[in-house]
């Protein structure tokens, strides 16, 4: 009986040792944060867009797809590259629906930056390019101050955007 009892005592004495490297918030509202290397696209000066990682830092709580948009708002870091997008440009909101980002932009994304018709086309492609590398989504729809149906210089903005790889420079 006293060998069992010893075996037992050494048993649970050896697995009290063991512990789990599970990382679970203490508190389930616990923020995490989150750093990545997501891609970024900027006109190259020309008539393209050129590729620009950059880490990005989020948290749990924050909309991740908002997050990169406000990246690609504040400008490359890169000197070769140029911004399309103006700066006082404010992402209001960005929602994924089966595949689709559902953006909505302050009004200053419609002015700003003139360049005429292809730095139109790049200013909608740096942002749908941008947004499609993320995994979720495959389109984008764009509202300005949610209000949908809005042009960008000669091009409307209503309907789906889909990625377009023939603006990216390889």
């Amino acid at each position: 009986m006293k060998k069992i009892l010893i075996t037992v005592l050494v048993f649970v004495f050896l697995l009290s040792g063991c512990e789990s490297k599970t990382l679970v918030p203490k508190d389930a509202n616990q923020e995490i944060s989150i750093s990545k290397i997501f891609n970024l696209y900027f006109s190259d000066g020309g008539q393209k867009l050129a590729k620009e990682q950059r880490n990005i830092t989020y948290t749990t709580s924050e909309s991740l797809e908002k997050k990169v948009l406000e990246e690609l708002v504040k400008g490359p870091t890169i000197d070769e590259l140029r911004a399309v997008v103006s700066p006082t440009t404010k992402v209001n909101s960005v929602k994924v629906y089966n595949g689709t980002a559902i953006v909505d932009l302050s009004g200053e994304f419609l002015t700003g930056l003139n360049g005429g018709s292809e730095l139109e086309n790049l200013r909608i492609y740096s942002i749908v390019d941008t947004l499609t590398e993320l995994s979720n989504i495959n389109k984008v729809q764009f509202l300005i101050d949610g209000k949908k149906g809005r042009l960008l210089g000669q091009t409307e903005l209503d309907g789906d955007f889909e990625r377009d790889e023939t603006v990216i420079k390889m």
